[in-house]
């Protein structure tokens, strides 16, 4: 029975199950948070908004496994992205929030499949860190929040609070920021790093940006989301390194 139990984790259908099984939890809490007691409250906001990154991370945790299925991603990849245009047309929230996860997530595997060296993800992190800092606060993240919530909209995942609908009150993430939590996700699983740890401390850091983002007007998560990733993998980033360059 031993023997069995990695190929239960990787098949394709079970965790395509599994994932199936996340999707349903994201999109049902998103359609019925408004039935939820109210987030009065800044920290039930933040709790609440919690609570939808977690089911969210959830649905990437059970995906990643397809990493090294790439047709599934190139399916996935598409089809994610017709679902959010799709229920973005017809204003449904729930539908358009899993339409931009999906996507997100089949981008940022296959991303994550094609880095050679472990340390890869130090630079990228670096890279991404100094770039989402300047859109946001001066370049063009900058601009489209200027231009109001319809074109906000479009390219974040409304993280809804208990007590309302998800178009009355929420909490935006960029479909970005779940590309990058994907594609770290899958780096870490393709450099055995600390797969499960990675995972939580990103979720850990959106969450952290979001309650920041109650008291500034907007905050960048990536910053937070790279330093995760390479706070808890330091020791193995850098034995990883070492033998890269050993390795010439």
């Amino acid at each position: 029975m031993s023997g069995t139990t990695p190929s239960l984790r990787t098949e394709p259908r079970f965790a395509l199950a599994r994932a199936a099984a996340a999707a349903a939890l994201f999109v049902a809490y998103t359609a019925l948070s408004y039935r939820l007691p109210e987030a009065s409250t800044t920290a039930a906001a933040v709790v609440s908004s919690g609570f939808a990154v977690g089911l969210a991370t959830l649905l990437q945790w059970e995906l990643a496994p397809l990493l090294p299925r790439r047709r599934l991603l190139l399916i996935l990849l598409p089809a994610g992205l017709a679902v959010a245009v799709l229920c973005s047309v017809i204003g449904w929230i729930p539908g358009a929030n899993l339409g931009k996860v999906l996507f997100a997530t089949a981008a940022g595997l296959l991303l994550a499949a094609t880095l050679e060296r472990a340390s890869w993800i130090v630079v990228i992190a670096a890279a991404v860190t100094v770039t989402d800092v300047l859109s946001v606060y001066l370049g063009p993240t900058k601009v489209l929040i200027e231009q109001g919530p319809r074109v906000i909209g479009a390219l974040t995942v409304a993280l809804a609070w208990t007590g309302y609908r998800p178009d009355e009150a929420y909490t935006a993430l960029g479909v970005a920021d779940f590309i990058f939590f994907a594609l770290y996700l899958g780096a870490a699983r393709r450099f055995s790093l600390r797969v499960g740890w990675t995972a939580a401390a990103m979720a850990l850091s959106f969450v952290v940006s979001i309650a920041a983002g109650f008291w500034l007007t907007a905050v960048p998560a990536l910053p937070l989301l790279s330093a995760a990733v390479l706070l808890v993998n330091a020791d193995l980033l850098w034995s990883r390194r070492q033998r890269e360059r050993l390795a010439g």
